[in-house]
Formats: C-alpha cells, sequence, structure tokens
C-alpha cells in the first residue's frame, strides 16, 4: 500500500507539473513578442551576457502556469493562500520593474509587502533554527520568528536576482532546488511544498526551452523575484511545523549557491567601500568566465555546485544542525578561495574554442542516443499499456459509438499510409481508441488498487516513464513549433485543461484527470514517432485500434 500511495501522491502533482508545463510552452513565444512590443528589452552592454537585443518579463510565463495550475488541482489552505496572495504582489512588482524601471527603494518596498502578506496570512514564521552552534536549540519568539523569516525571504529574492546573469543560470538553480524540495515534501507528506513545486518546476522547465543559451528571452524581474520568494516560501514550509518539519540548515544548504555567492560579493562591495548594490563582475559565474571557461560551460558548472550542494543536503539531511551548519560554511569559504586563489595566480582555461566543440559533439553522441532510447520506450512503452487494456478490463456495456471510433482509428491509419502527409489527422483522429483505452485502463487499476499490489500501479509506472521520455524528445527539440504546427493542437490541449477543470462536476474526477493527462502524454509520443518514423506510429496506431477491438468483441461476447 505504501507504494501505491507514493505512485498517487507522484500522480497528483504531476497534472500539476504538466499543466503548467504545457501552458508555459505555448505561452512563452506570446509573451515574448509581447515584451518586445512593449519596451521590455534587455539591450548589449558592457554588463550584459547578450550581444542583441533580448525581451524580458518571461517571468510572465512562468508565473501564470504555475498559479493556474495550483488554483485548479490544488485545496487551498491557510499556507498556499499566503503564498499566493504574496506571489501576487512580488510578481506585479518585478513586471512593473521589467516595463517602467523602478527604483531600488520601490522594488525593495515590493518585495517587503509581498513577504509580509505571506507570512501574515500564511503564518510562514521561521522561529526554530535549530541545533547551528552545538549549544542547544534557538528557538525564536513570534514576534521574532516574523521578522527573521522577512529577513530570509528578502535574502532569497535578491540572492536569485542577482545571479540571474547567464542565459538559464538562475531558472536552472532554480530546478535543481525545486527538485530537491518536491522530494524532501515527497518524503515528508508536505502537499503544498509537493504542489508549490510541482507547479513552478513545469513553468520554468517550459521557460527554459527558450531561455537556455542562446537565450531567446529572459526571465526578467517578474520571474527572478516569483522565482526566489517561492523558494523562500518553500524553505519555511519545510523547516517550520508539520507535517514534519526538516532541518533547518538543508534548505540554506540547496540555496547556498545563489545566498553564498550574494553574501560574498556584499561583502566584497562593503569592505572596499562601494554600496552593496552598485553593479560590478564579481559574481560567482563572472569570476568563473575571466578564468577561461565559455557561457555555456560556466553555467554547467555552477549546475553542478548547485547539485553537489542538494545530494548533501539529502543525503545528510538528518545529521545534527550543528555538524551541517559546519560543512556549509566550510565548504563555501573552501570554494570561493579556490576561485579567488586561481584567478590572483592569473590561471587560466582554454575551454571557449576548441574543446567548446569536443563538448558539443559529445553533447551531440548523447542527442542521439537519448534521442533513440527515448523512441524505443515510447513504442515498447505505449505497446505495454496497451497489453494492460487487454488483460483484465472490462466493460458491462458497449455504446455503437465505441464501435464508429474503432472505424475512425482505422480508417486514420490506412489514410496516414497512404497519404504520409496527413500527420496530424492522424494523430488527431488516433486519440478517440487511445482515450477509451486509457479509460479501461484506469477503471481496471482503481479496481486493482484495493489488493495492495505492485501491478495495480503499472500502468502509472508505465505512463510517468513515457512521459520522462517524452520530455526529453522535447528538449532535444529545437522548437516547439516542430511538434504543435498547428491552431487546432493548441486548441485541443486548452479543452483538455478545461475539461480537467470541471471534471469535479461529472463526478469522475479520478478517471478524467488521469485519461486526460495520460491522452496528451500519448498524443505527444505519436507525434514524435510520426514525424521520424512512419512505419513505428502507425504499428502503435494499428494496436491501439485492434486492441479496443478485441476489448470492445471480448465484451459483446460475455454480454
Amino acid at each position: 500500500m505504501h507504494n501505491i500511495g507514493v505512485v498517487m501522491y507522484l500522480m497528483h502533482n504531476f497534472y500539476i507539473f504538466i499543466t503548467s508545463f504545457f501552458l508555459s510552452l505555448i505561452m512563452v513565444p506570446a509573451i515574448r513578442k509581447w515584451a518586445m512590443d512593449s519596451g521590455a528589452i534587455d539591450f548589449p552592454g558592457e554588463r550584459r551576457a547578450n550581444n542583441r537585443a533580448i525581451a524580458r518579463a518571461g517571468g510572465v510565463a512562468i508565473f501564470i502556469p504555475f498559479i493556474f495550475s495550483v488554483l485548479v488541482y490544488v485545496d487551498i489552505d491557510r499556507g498556499v493562500r499566503g503564498v499566493l496572495a504574496g506571489s501576487l504582489l512580488i510578481f506585479f512588482t518585478g513586471l512593473i520593474d521589467d516595463l517602467y524601471q523602478l527604483t531600488a527603494r520601490q522594488k525593495f518596498a515590493g518585495q517587503i509587502s509581498g513577504c509580509l502578506v505571506a507570512i501574515m496570512v500564511g503564518q510562514l514564521y521561521l522561529t526554530d533554527l535549530g541545533n547551528l552552534f552545538a549549544l542547544g536549540d534557538i528557538i525564536l519568539p513570534l514576534w521574532a520568528g516574523g521578522l527573521f523569516a522577512l529577513f530570509a525571504m528578502v535574502g532569497v529574492i535578491n540572492a536569485l536576482n542577482f545571479i540571474d546573469g547567464l542565459d538559464g543560470l538562475a531558472g536552472g538553480l532554480s530546478v535543481v532546488a525545486l527538485l530537491a524540495f518536491f522530494w524532501l515534501g515527497l518524503q515528508e507528506r508536505n502537499m503544498p511544498v509537493l504542489a508549490i513545486s510541482a507547479g513552478l518546476l513545469g513553468g520554468l522547465l517550459g521557460f527554459l526551452k527558450f531561455n537556455s543559451f542562446p537565450a531567446r528571452i529572459f526571465m526578467g524581474d517578474t520571474g527572478s523575484l516569483v522565482i526566489g520568494f517561492l523558494l523562500g516560501c518553500i524553505s519555511i514550509m519545510l523547516s517550520q511545523g508539520e507535517p514534519g518539519a526538516v532541518n533547518a540548515v538543508v534548505p540554506l544548504m540547496i540555496l547556498s549557491v545563489p545566498i553564498v555567492d550574494t553574501l560574498v560579493v556584499m561583502l566584497q562591495r562593503s569592505l572596499s567601500g562601494r554600496s552593496v548594490l552598485s553593479a560590478d563582475r564579481a559574481h560567482l559565474h563572472h569570476k568563473i568566465m575571466q578564468l577561461g571557461f565559455s557561457h555555456s560551460i560556466t553555467v554547467f558548472l555552477i549546475y553542478a555546485i548547485s547539485l553537489l550542494w542538494a545530494l548533501v543536503a539529502l543525503v545528510f539531511r538528518d545529521s545534527p544542525e550543528y555538524w551541517l551548519f559546519f560543512v556549509f560554511v566550510v565548504g563555501s569559504a573552501l570554494l570561493h578561495w579556490f576561485v579567488n586563489l586561481l584567478l590572483q595566480r592569473r590561471m587560466t582555461f582554454k575551454l571557449s574554442d576548441k574543446p567548446k566543440i569536443t563538448c558539443t559533439a559529445g553533447l551531440s553522441s548523447f542527442s542521439y542516443y537519448a534521442d533513440k532510447a527515448a523512441d524505443l520506450f515510447i513504442v515498447a512503452g505505449m505497446i505495454f499499456y496497451v497489453a494492460l487494456a487487454t488483460i483484465e478490463s472490462e466493460t458491462s456495456q458497449v455504446y455503437p459509438v465505441f464501435l464508429i471510433v474503432v472505424l475512425i482509428g482505422f480508417v486514420a491509419c490506412f489514410t496516414f499510409w497512404r497519404l504520409p502527409d496527413k500527420i496530424n489527422l492522424f494523430c488527431v483522429l488516433s486519440m478517440l481508441p487511445i482515450a477509451l483505452i486509457n479509460y479501461y485502463v484506469e477503471v481496471w487499476s482503481d479496481e486493482l488498487a484495493n489488493t495492495g499490489t505492485l501491478f495495480a500501479s503499472a500502468d502509472n509506472i508505465v505512463f510517468l516513464l513515457l512521459a520522462f521520455f517524452v520530455a526529453i524528445k522535447f528538449l532535444l527539440l529545437k522548437s516547439i513549433d516542430s511538434v504543435l504546427d498547428i491552431f487546432f493542437e493548441f486548441f485541443l490541449f486548452a479543452m483538455a485543461l478545461i475539461l480537467a477543470v470541471v471534471s469535479s462536476d461529472l463526478d469522475a474526477t479520478y478517471y478524467l484527470s488521469g485519461v486526460i493527462s495520460k491522452c496528451i502524454v500519448a498524443f505527444l509520443a505519436l507525434k514524435f514517432l510520426a514525424r521520424k518514423n512512419k512505419t513505428k506510429a502507425l504499428l502503435v496506431g494499428l494496436i491501439f485500434n485492434v486492441s479496443l477491438s478485441v476489448i470492445i468483441v471480448r465484451t459483446l461476447l460475455c454480454s
């Protein structure tokens, strides 16, 4: 039963993730055009990594998918209500800054306002700091806990904002942190943390498709302020109160790269007599690039450092607070000392020209094999999924429309074979038998759930793996337009989301949401196959139709 419970947690949050992910993918091109027309543009400059004008305010395509998916799928409690209310204030602060350039004081006022709303409405007090110095637990009074929470949240907001200096850097660091937070939330059964992490992760991954080097759009303050705020809120929700508070140092270690980088830069500026908000090139990513590393390798190295800290935090999460805090302080100090030592000795690494070509060749090789593996599992996974439907699924009644669906499915396969340019028609019409198969599998797995067997959740496990390989295919694409290339397909996704929203009124919430999610993934999988290998796509389409025919015939014979 424990395995089934974990799968159900994953499935519910996968609905949140996939909704936010696809909305972000769809919204980014439109937001990019709107930002360019509105003047929200980053022009090349001395402190800019871009060499051409690039739209900012891309955070709109992160925040709106996030808040929509959370509102659709999550039961809003006090904590989530506070987080969403505060995030709205932070979002509009960042959006106004991207459009009209606020002063530092005005930005701070907006940040403080949003954080205070989250603290007061959501009761997000930071009162238990744990045993940081081996002298006993540090417990703050409520008023001090509120002030410390405000300080921590504003600090994380600006830490992520300051490190947002290279293509995909802030977004990638946030993805690493969110994956770690999601894992912690899963271990502690902290549903608000799971929902917020899944929604924000989906929006970020959809956005990173367009923000990775070379970026076509920047998240701007609209994105960095909101993401930093949400990461700060998640950290407090994990480390304070119930259910199951984690060690307070663990979120600090997970967010160590942006936090320590900001503290080091502000300290250096103060010691040199400059304002802590003055502009310079003293951030970690600037120093690594000064060592001779290229833009993309610099981002990769910082990702690796962040991932290492996250793994240490997760593996040693149950260790004493003072031990973790010691490792955090010493490890951070050694990292920055080592980088500064290399700069002082004028050491450089020639990894921006020829080695970059080698790296690109290796990446191409990896992409080739990843693409092949994804194709193989998509075919195998969909066939196995269909096999589940034909083993035990039963329906007490077969309507004439089911027979029509089978007929339409075979016509779609025949049309696809005779007219190879009708890929879109083939994939759309194939959704009819696929939807019915999905429904049968949902009903059957729900009936088996009471048995407590692992096989009862096999369909969900296959589905999650299939979604993973579809995501790999998306990441390997140069443009989403090569898959979703007609307006009708975007319309289908929108209608699917609307149907999921109203499913509670149809008394079929679980079945309908499951069928919708699996149909979306199956459609994308079929579209990928159809564009690359017509025979494989046709094989999958025929298998779905034959399987549905077997189910219908068996039901008619047994009735």
